[in-house]
């Protein structure tokens, strides 16, 4: 048990600090030379779709990571046996670390530039060609496929191939991070990459295809494992596979085509011009989505009654504080001089209204997403409402039985009366 709990803890921990890396990202100093790249273009015929497409990238990467931070942390808090919530998760934790990692070497460089570029290397803060990117979206699409749902491979065979993905992505980081764009452009702020001295020279091309090629196979093959989980499922555990499998061959496939098309047709001009970035990053919200669904429609993980708890406390909580500082700020807008007597009133509002409020919304949502707990209930009620009328103990007892079997489902019921065994 102690141990549950300091895994349950570690969860929110994490969540916490990802949090923080996300508002990092808004403290973190503006690059002059990307600054200056991004008024170049902006000066071009095609400045306004890039700075559109650039809007639309930020709320798509934006809405992918925080429906897997909420998908992660769920999973890592309520299951922190299963590893497949502590894979999620730590695709944000990733995200995160990036700006954290930009401040630290943009402080870092008047002290030790070198230290910096590496810190600056790895947090990918030029902006355009780095690999950060790589570690996190390479879990997704493969331990996350891999592992789902029950955070173990679907067989001892699989353990190479799980290895062997994880193997690949470092070495592809590795070896993108040395691309000639990298030395080209810097880390960011002015720093030259530490790799700087690697040349890929006249093999940049290839070594560029043998990467995201790999990259592909390691992606679609993790894809197939859900197909030998599909095939020893029951009907339900069948549905949660199509929901993940739509949802993890729609991003992958959208992924590896970008990579195909800008290798193929990269010398051509409308090539250049089209930026899919933002529809790719977006795509990837499809697999914790899918997961998020797999939870709150079939019944994932039996934590369905969790998830109605922390909705409805969340929303009375709101409600609370709204119907206070509307009484307070709003209507002490319009009364001087009466802000103790306001504050008074809107407690004793705000503390009628809490239990209330609390039931109605419980009800509500129980009955979408516990809806086990909100039909016992409904079959209590109605036992409670008969035997009120009802004071012969012949006549209770099928009640009873019935009332029994449909809350509880037991294999047998048995019903002991003074004087005999029913």
């Amino acid at each position: 048990m102690d141990e549950m709990i300091r895994r349950t803890w570690i969860a929110h921990a994490l969540a916490l600090y990802t949090l923080t890396g996300f508002v990092a990202s808004f403290f973190a100093p503006e690059d002059p030379i990307t600054a200056a790249r991004l008024a170049e273009a902006a000066g071009s015929s095609s400045g306004e779709a890039q700075s559109w497409n650039s809007v639309v990238g930020l709320l798509a990467i934006s809405v992918f990571l925080l429906t897997t931070l909420a998908t992660g942390w769920l999973i890592a808090w309520k299951r922190p046996g299963n590893s497949l919530g502590w894979v999620i998760l730590a695709i944000p934790v990733l995200f995160a670390t990036m700006p954290i990692l930009t401040l630290a070497g943009y402080w870092l460089i008047p002290v030790d530039e070198t230290a910096a570029g590496w810190l600056l290397l790895i947090a990918g803060a030029n902006g355009e060609a780095n690999m950060s990117w790589l570690p996190p979206i390479g879990l997704l699409m493969t331990q996350v496929p891999l592992r789902f749902p029950t955070g173990r491979l679907p067989s001892a065979r699989w353990r190479a191939w799980s290895w062997f993905t994880i193997v690949w992505i470092v070495i592809a980081t590795a070896i993108g991070s040395t691309a000639p764009e990298v030395a080209a452009l810097g880390v960011g702020y002015g720093v030259d990459s530490p790799l700087a001295f690697i040349a890929w020279g006249d093999a940049a091309g290839v070594v560029s295809a043998i990467i995201f090629s790999v990259l592909g196979i390691a992606f679609f093959g993790s894809l197939t494992s859900l197909f030998v989980r599909y095939r020893s499922a029951d009907a339900q555990e069948r549905t949660q596979l199509r929901w993940m499998f739509w949802g993890c061959a729609v991003p992958i496939t959208l992924l590896v085509l970008s990579w195909a098309i800008s290798g193929a047709l990269s010398a051509e001009p409308w090539a250049r011009e089209m930026d899919v970035t933002a529809f790719v990053a977006l795509s990837y919200s499809f697999i914790p989505l899918s997961i998020l669904f797999a939870v709150l429609r079939l019944g994932l993980y039996a934590i369905d009654r969790i998830i109605s708890r922390t909705i409805s406390y969340a929303l009375v909580l709101l409600t609370i504080v709204g119907i206070y500082v509307g009484i307070v700020i709003g209507v002490g807008s319009l009364f001087d001089g009466a802000n103790q007597v306001l504050v008074a009133l809107a407690t004793l509002i705000a503390a009628a209204a809490f239990l209330p409020l609390m039931r109605w919304l419980q009800r509500v949502l129980d009955r979408r997403f516990d809806r086990a707990r909100y039909d016992a209930e409904a079959v209590v009620e109605e036992f409670g409402s008969r035997i009120q009328t009802q004071v012969d103990p012949e006549a209770t007892v099928p009640e009873l039985r019935r009332a029994v079997e449909r809350t509880l489902q037991p294999a047998t019921v048995g019903v002991w009366v003074r004087g005999a065994p029913r």
